[in-house]
């Protein structure tokens, strides 16, 4: 069966061939190496909430709901120490997925990245609420990676 995803900003669609017995992993993997937005969030967006293990069960059934993906995406490029990545993100995403997306992007270990904090523009910006949506911007959204605390982070 085919999946479309499309976005809003012309971006050329792209398509799919995925099979019931395939897992909701295999998916995400394949729109992450895509490119086009963040496959986690896409599904989470789509299929609500994923825990790890609905990662590893087959699609199925839900293959029907995914057969058409239509949505608003946002640039966030993310700063951690010297490094800098961007990605694309449904605009309904929330930001831990941007915090999550970011350790494993600059793989830093989970005991780690639990004590790590998003802020916005700069290291010194306001602290985000990772429980919110990113919401809609013109521009990429630049937000920063950092160890709370009073030493400088990233400079």
């Amino acid at each position: 069966m085919n999946i479309t995803i499309e976005t809003d900003d012309g971006t050329a669609p792209q398509t799919f061939d995925i099979q019931p017995e395939q897992t909701v992993q295999v998916l995400i993997e394949r729109i992450d190496a895509a490119g086009q937005v963040d496959g986690h969030s896409l599904l989470e967006e789509t299929l609500g909430v994923l825990p790890v293990a609905a990662l590893t069960t087959p699609l199925g059934d839900r293959l029907q709901r995914l057969k058409h993906l239509k949505t608003h995406r946002v640039c966030v490029e993310l700063h951690f120490e010297t490094d800098t990545a961007k990605r694309w993100f449904p605009t309904r995403a929330r930001w831990a997925a941007v915090h999550r997306w970011g350790c494993r992007q600059f793989q830093v270990a989970a005991n780690t990245c639990a004590h790590l904090e998003l802020r916005l523009a700069t290291p010194d910006g306001p602290p985000v609420n990772e429980a919110q949506p990113i919401g809609q911007n013109a521009e990429c959204v630049t937000a920063w990676l950092i160890k709370p605390g009073a030493e400088p982070n990233g400079r």
